[in-house]
């Protein structure tokens, strides 16, 4: 199954392909007795340990996929197969249930990925910081955990209803079953998934080594700016620092530059900061040698800081006008120059200034008065110096093979008029030119052809020379773009153009990411993916050069920057409209899986809860759910109370000044919201002075609307809210199983985003946080139920006792949350480090499911947005789910909103799946083409993880 993607295959479910084996072929009254457990094992050891450390595997790799491209995939196909090869091939003693066992564990702990990263990542696109040490961060872990247990919880007692009554066919789980009851080709399929694993990973090595970068070496500059890894203003640098490495100070002009900034502090520029630091590094070498002290400062009042304290002090202390009286050290001994302290659009100089003038001070020379309270801080060194200015190059890639577009050989210049075709006043001209008597050249040109046929001849000459010139302009400009007299790489570290091999048009957009995982993804879709390829050539080779030929783009586009401004101004708000408009599809085509729904819990009535609490050994007990349940449910009152009860503010509505998270903070409660003030004075001023219509205005200005039950106390509106979500929770988790079990394909973004808005109507729009970690709950309840009923399905087959399939699930379903909420920081926190966003736009993981629920949440907010093209974008994708199956205007949302390159290497995977199916058929497609598709999503998004904590972990 893959999560809000393929179609017929599934926008969500559990499992992954398969064939049409039914329930009755195993024997159904054989199927799950007691006296099956005696004579096979199930629940062991190895089984769980493989379970837990495959599904964290799988977990963290699908994450990064689907931060990526939009979908998930369930493992449980995947966890099957490397079963058989781990505890049957390796430990030899596996049995089918106890590999089933394995599966079930390890699709519960990745299962839940996918309810994350299609809510989460929201906060980050919208400024909201998530780390460990805040509790936001732990408040929505625990909310994940809570609604996968809930999802459980809820699911079981439908079992006998869906399984054994109305006969729900899971297409995936029956997949899963195939695979089970053929061990013989377990051992040779887990070999396939690790050659797919091994292939992905050498293909993926060169595109994500270039990650990890490295100090240049002085020597390569050269080479290094030959193959664009390195910039001419960085190579001249370099050559600087190295200069200086040895005497371990900046060079005597460097240090005369930087002093002349000094007396124009208060007009530097961002570029000015590297002769700014060089000379602040060297008066504190100065200082420090003069001093005979290391240049570390005394302790102080304080521990070391940051440029927040800095700041804060800095204002506080009203230091904009302060005078530096004495710079002792200036070079060769020259008096010391007066000069204005940075103004306050310069704090980052002014805390350079202040480090190096602490250190003056401790050697005796009198410097600025600061005032007490300030704690010391540590100076800016040499080494610090160069860590932020010495260039960092990229590892090898494949940029690094040099291929380039073909520039042409310059055409020969248009030839001179002949000499018999001049008149006089012309033959004197070149006479002129080439410095010889005027006679010579009448005699020359007697000697030469004249006439009309001359004439025509040399203007024959003339033209074709204008247009090879004309030909060779436009190669070069087409071919080289950055005007530095090479071709442009085709062949990058990550994309391959062929559009410009081809030599399309510019404004076509023809390129290939080079992502395994993608083909791997397009893969395991098969036919039903190349909507999405479809929806990506209707945007990019229709849509997109329509555009710019028709002239509704600016002027000012050229056709090379065609795609990208369509990109960005109405491919994206189209894509997420479709995305909008097929998931209410999805929830309205969902309405017979309801009716059948309510049908199944009417029919069973009590009778299962009964069963499940009697004696028999079928099913979980009664008291076990309830407890399950209300366990879950307390905790996800928790996480709503708290988050529900934080301030909604990050600046004081009276002062406008920043409010810090420092212990316990001064805030008052306002129309449903926790507001924080910077002082009690503050509070009382917007409590007591402030008129109701300035309030309200202050409110309206962040966007934040009272919500339905604003005027109720705080913890009763949490309870209220925690009790609708597990409510909502419970009955979503029944839509989502009678989908998935009916046709393997679910709504779940579209759930998703009816969960955000109702928690946002009922809380308020400002409560952002608090409907995210409702949404997210959900989302993880509901892909958790669903994959425990595939699971079930599976188990059903191939005659598992479904107690123990229900206890193992609900035991280790909440691991994955946790899982996939480090991997979303772990990935946010290496963007930041390169200075990209944490997520979205801009950035390799754009998380579009989140992106389409910002979209929501703006537009519930009263933003600004393009609500022409989110409505036309909606409108074509309920037309598109009337038309087709209710997932195609998600398919074709995904497609348009993402950009092309993925897409075109998706479409690679889904053609192949084609061919395959065609030469070797089906059964052999399924057999040993999925474990290697599926090795391919699971050897890049492994490597890319690892890649990404060895450059957090190294900086």
């Amino acid at each position: 199954m893959m999560s809000d993607v393929t179609g017929p295959a599934g926008e969500g479910g559990a499992g992954g392909g398969g064939g049409p084996v039914r329930a009755s072929s195993l024997g159904d009254d054989a199927v799950g007795r007691p006296i099956f457990q005696r004579r096979y094992r199930e629940v062991t050891v190895s089984a769980i340990v493989f379970g837990v450390i495959f599904g964290a595997i799988m977990n963290a790799a699908i994450t990064y996929a689907g931060l990526k491209i939009g979908f998930t995939i369930v493992g449980s196909a995947i966890a099957a197969v490397l079963g058989f090869g781990v505890l049957r091939g390796l430990l030899r003693r596996g049995t089918i249930l106890e590999t089933n066992i394995g599966q079930t564990i390890a699709s519960a702990v990745n299962t839940p990925n996918s309810g994350v990263i299609f809510t989460v990542p929201v906060l980050l696109l919208i400024g909201i910081k998530l780390d460990p040490g805040g509790l936001n961060f732990w408040l929505i872990t625990l909310a994940c955990v809570a609604g996968a247990i809930l999802g459980c919880a809820f699911i079981v007692p439908l079992r006998k209803q869906m399984l054994d009554i109305d006969r729900l066919r899971f297409p995936s789980a029956v997949g899963v079953a195939t695979i089970l009851k053929s061990p013989g080709a377990g051992a040779k399929k887990s070999l396939v998934l690790i050659a797919g694993i091994a292939v992905s990973a050498l293909i993926a090595l060169p595109a994500q080594l270039p990650n990890m970068r490295f100090k240049a070496n002085p020597d390569d500059r050269t080479s290094l700016v030959q193959r664009d890894r390195m910039t001419a203003a960085e190579a001249n640098r370099l050559r600087e620092l190295s200069q200086w490495q040895s005497q371990r100070r900046p060079s005597p002009e460097r240090v005369a530059a930087g002093r002349r900034l000094h007396d124009h502090a208060g007009e530097l520029s961002a570029s000015d900061a590297y002769a700014f630091d060089a000379y602040l590094v060297y008066l504190q070498d100065l200082a420090g040698s003069e001093a005979g002290e290391s240049l570390r400062l005394p302790p102080g009042s304080g521990e070391p800081t940051d440029l927040a304290s800095f700041t804060a002090a800095f204002h506080a202390a009203g230091l904009g006008g302060v005078r530096v009286e004495a710079l002792a050290g200036e070079p060769e001994e020259e008096t010391a120059a007066r000069y204005e302290a940075l103004v306050e659009a310069r704090l980052l100089d002014a805390w350079h200034l202040y480090r190096a003038d602490r250190t003056l001070a401790s050697s005796g020379s009198e410097g600025v008065e600061l005032p007490a309270g300030l704690p010391t801080l540590e100076l800016l060194s040499w080494s610090a110096f160069e860590r932020s200015y010495w260039p960092r190059v990229p590892l090898v890639g494949y940029q690094d093979l040099g291929l380039r577009l073909p520039m042409p050989t310059p055409p020969a210049p248009a030839p001179t008029r002949p000499l018999g075709l001049m008149d006089e006043g012309q033959l004197e001209q070149q006479a002129l030119l080439e410095g010889v008597p005027v006679e010579s050249l009448r005699e020359r040109a007697s000697a030469e052809a004249s006439g009309p046929e001359a004439l025509a001849a040399h203007e024959r000459a003339v033209a074709e020379a204008e247009r090879a010139r004309a030909r060779y302009d436009r190669i070069v400009a087409r071919n080289d773009r950055a005007g530095d007299g090479q071709g442009d790489y085709f062949v990058t570290d990550n994309m391959v153009d062929v559009g410009r091999v081809l030599g399309l048009p510019s404004e076509f957009q023809l390129v290939f990411a080079i992502a395994p995982f993608a083909i791997g993804a397009g893969f395991l879709s098969g036919k039903a993916g190349l909507m999405v390829l479809g929806g990506g050539i209707l945007a990019y080779f229709v849509l997109n050069p329509v555009s710019y030929n028709m002239g509704w783009l600016p002027a000012t586009v050229s056709a090379e920057d065609a795609p990208g401004f369509a990109f960005n101004s109405f491919n994206r708000p189209l894509g997420i409209g479709l995305l909008l408009g097929g998931a209410l599809m999805g929830v309205v085509f969902s309405l017979p899986a309801i009716r059948e729904a309510l049908k199944s819990i009417a029919r069973s009535g009590g009778g299962t809860i009964a069963s499940a609490g009697g004696k028999g050994r079928d099913e979980l007990g009664l008291k076990t759910l309830i407890i399950a349940a209300a366990t879950a449910l307390v905790l996800l009152f928790f996480a709503a109370d708290f988050v529900g009860n934080m301030p909604i503010n990050q600046a004081c509505p009276v002062t406008e000044q920043q409010v810090e998270d420092r212990g316990e903070r001064v805030t008052a409660d306002y129309r449903g919201y926790a507001l924080a003030f910077a002082t009690p004075e503050a509070r009382d001023v917007f409590t007591n002075e402030w008129s109701a219509e300035q309030r309200a205005e202050w409110l309206a200005s962040t966007g934040a609307r009272p919500g339905w039950l604003h005027g109720i106390n705080s913890h009763l509106r949490a309870a209220i809210i925690a009790v609708v979500g597990a409510l909502w929770i419970w009955f979503a988790g029944i839509i989502i199983a009678q989908c998935t079990g009916m046709t393997d394909w679910s709504p779940i973004s579209g759930m998703a985003l009816l969960t955000v808005v109702l928690v946002l109507l009922l809380a308020g729009t400002g409560a952002v946080t608090g409907a995210v970690l409702i949404g997210a709950a959900l989302c993880v309840a509901i892909t958790c139920a669903a994959d425990m009923m595939a699971d079930l399905k599976t188990g059903y087959l191939v005659g598992a006792q479904p107690r123990r399939q229900q206890v193992v699930e609900m035991i280790f379903t909440g691991i994955g949350p946790i899982i996939t909420m480090f991997v979303i920081l772990l990935i946010a926190q290496v963007n930041l480090n390169q200075g990209l966003p944490a997520m979205g736009p801009g950035t390799e993981t754009s998380a579009p499911q989140a992106q389409a629920l910002q979209a929501v949440i703006t537009g519930v907010q009263g933003g600004d947005m393009p609500y022409t093209l989110y409505g036309f974008g909606a409108l074509l994708g309920v037309l598109l789910g009337l038309g087709s199956f209710p997932g195609l205007g998600v398919l074709i949302g995904l497609s348009v909103y993402l950009p092309f390159f993925y897409i075109a290497t998706y479409g690679i995977g889904c053609v192949a799946n084609i061919v395959t199916v065609k030469t070797r058929g089906k059964a052999w497609s399924e057999a040993w083409g999925v474990p290697f598709a599926a090795g391919l999503i699971v050897g890049e998004s492994i490597l890319s993880l690892l890649i990404n904590m060895i450059v957090l972990i190294t900086g």
